[in-house]
């Protein structure tokens, strides 16, 4: 019969494991269900902010910290920006900038569980679980579940700490921590691989300011573990950027490096650098030793930062010297990246940049298809089949993307983005079918040695004009995201059809006059037909375009 020390000793071994497994699990799903609360109600914040990435490094750097705070995941941004990057929407400078910026927003996590808010954990969860429930608008939803999100993250941290005294209790576990927890290169070591197992930076902070917080381990230890934290949050980039292209794998090493130079730099000067922790957190903040392991990952990562921000220019070339280019079949894709699916109001925003990729392709080919039955070019007509084939791939990818996304938890306005997304490509799409059947009786043109009356050409190149300056303003309305300018060309069809209309009607008088031959006749009529059903493909998409802008305004 077992004596009672040791089932004493059993059961307190279990509830320790319990506590730390079911705190961390709880703590882990708190952030995350807290960041996507958060990422869903600042969608449109994030909209704006995502418009200005093209700005310079310090925007970049204040971006990517403004993002992190948002959406409380410096794992999430840092993966979001590694697929920016291989869609070809950001540039490596821009998303260095990012990286020091995720780094420094991550660490609010830290700042807040420091807090003693521990008490207030289930009815913060009770209520946020109360507006969820019952309230009718979404951004009220998303705030409910950022709520309670944030009170699960005090229900798994209260958890953690709830295992505190069955170590402190335990002889064993006590003698444990003894002998390793004054070590700042185990502790760096621990805190790494940790965080590269559980990829979440927010549950090795909290359980390192638990043990610290206990007195289980010392300062330099917890400035170890949080130290190894920072390296192993890096593994989530690296494994994003695997199957991507050179500048996504640059982007990574960016992340990775960046965060080992700083930790290495740290640990040379570990007294000097603790001590300046210390000094901040009592002389100068007056806080309680509760926040030194917070104050360690924030001030850590603003050091970093403020080093490296003057020196980026030559970091990148840096970069680019040990990651050399290579020929990238990936890349010819386009934007449309599946590492940003995870985050629909970017992964709409490559479809978006991918579309109107697709619309310079369509222009291309009505110019080409044109050219090719005015000046019977025949190197025009392989153009247009090449770019045809081209428009074909980037529908069905754009489709595909697009119906991934959906499947994903959007908002309204996401929600109707997509099928709007879907119809404008498909509308493109068709402006390229018609193309291509122009280039088709090109070739008979062609082939038959047919000639348009003097009459007759002028007209189709006035039709073909007045299409394509409705075509290039649909672009740039629709590049530019400008609704007047999508209603001002879809003006110009009713333009086109009274043209088609009246070419028509001088085009039968001609053939009854004898002026035009049949054979002519029938090209150009299919041609005009042609170019008013593009016409109105066009119409279509600046109304999408023009109702999508005005009701996005009205919300």
């Amino acid at each position: 019969m077992p004596d009672l020390n040791s089932l004493i000793s059993e059961n307190t071994a279990f509830q320790i494991i319990f506590n730390l497994f079911g705190g961390t699990a709880l703590l882990m799903y708190g952030v995350d269900f807290m960041g996507d609360g958060l990422e869903k109600a600042s969608g449109k914040i994030m909209k704006r902010i995502l418009s200005v990435l093209t700005k310079n490094i310090f925007v970049a750097f204040f971006v990517g910290t403004i993002l992190t705070m948002l959406v409380q995941s410096s794992t999430a941004i840092t993966v979001m920006t590694v697929g920016f990057v291989n869609a070809g929407l950001m540039n490596l400078t821009q998303a260095v900038g990012i990286i020091y910026g995720t780094n420094i927003g991550t660490t609010i996590t830290a700042q807040l569980m420091s807090l003693k808010l521990t008490h207030i954990a289930l009815p913060v969860v009770a209520i946020g679980f109360f507006i969820m429930s019952f309230s009718r608008k979404d951004s009220t939803k998303n705030m409910g579940q950022s709520l309670m999100g944030f009170g699960l993250m005090f229900l798994g941290l209260k958890t953690l700490n709830a295992s505190l005294p069955y170590i402190q209790d335990s002889e064993t576990a006590r003698q444990l921590f003894l002998q390793y927890g004054h070590n700042p290169f185990l502790g760096l070591f621990v805190g790494m691989i940790a965080t590269m197992l559980i990829h979440s930076s927010a549950a090795t902070v909290a359980l390192t300011i638990s043990l610290f917080s206990a007195d289980l381990i010392s300062f330099y230890a917890a400035v170890g573990l949080t130290l190894g934290d920072n390296i192993g949050t890096c593994v989530t980039a690296q494994l994003a950027s695997l199957k991507a292209n050179t500048a996504a794998k640059r982007t990574a090493w960016a992340h990775t490096l960046y965060n080992v130079i700083g930790v290495v730099i740290a640990i040379i000067v570990l007294k000097p650098f603790s001590g300046m922790i210390e000094w901040i957190t009592f002389g100068i903040l007056h806080e309680p030793k509760a926040f030194l392991v917070a104050n360690t990952h924030t001030f850590f990562n603003i050091v970093s930062a403020l080093v490296f921000l003057p020196i980026t220019k030559y970091y990148v070339l840096f970069l680019e010297k040990i990651i050399p280019d290579r020929i990238d079949k990936k890349y010819e894709k386009g934007h449309l990246d599946r590492l940003l699916i995870e985050t629909p109001i970017a992964a709409l925003k490559a479809a978006n940049e991918e579309v109107i990729n697709a619309a310079d392709v369509a222009r291309n080919m009505l110019n080409d298809s044109l050219v090719s039955l005015i000046e019977d070019d025949d190197r025009k007509i392989i153009s247009v089949l090449k770019n045809e084939e081209k428009l074909n791939i980037m529908q069905t990818e754009i489709t595909q993307y697009l119906v991934e996304i959906s499947r994903k938890v959007l908002d309204s306005e996401q929600s109707e983005r997509i099928p709007a997304l879907i119809n404008t490509i498909n509308n493109f799409e068709r402006v390229g079918d018609h193309c291509e059947d122009i280039t088709e009786l090109s070739r008979s043109k062609i082939k038959r040695g047919i000639v348009f009356s003097e009459k007759g050409l002028n007209e189709l190149k006035t039709l073909y004009q007045e299409v394509m300056n409705m075509m290039n303003e649909c672009y740039m309305a629709y590049s530019k995201d400008d609704a007047e300018l999508a209603l001002q060309a879809a003006a110009r069809e009713d333009v086109v059809d009274e043209l088609t209309l009246k070419f028509k009607e001088k085009h039968i008088k001609r053939l009854e006059e004898g002026t035009c031959s049949v054979q002519a006749g029938v090209i150009f009529l299919d041609a005009i037909t042609h170019l008013e059903r593009i016409a109105d493909h066009l119409h279509n998409i600046c109304l999408i375009l023009s109702d999508g802008r005005h009701n996005e305004d009205k919300d």
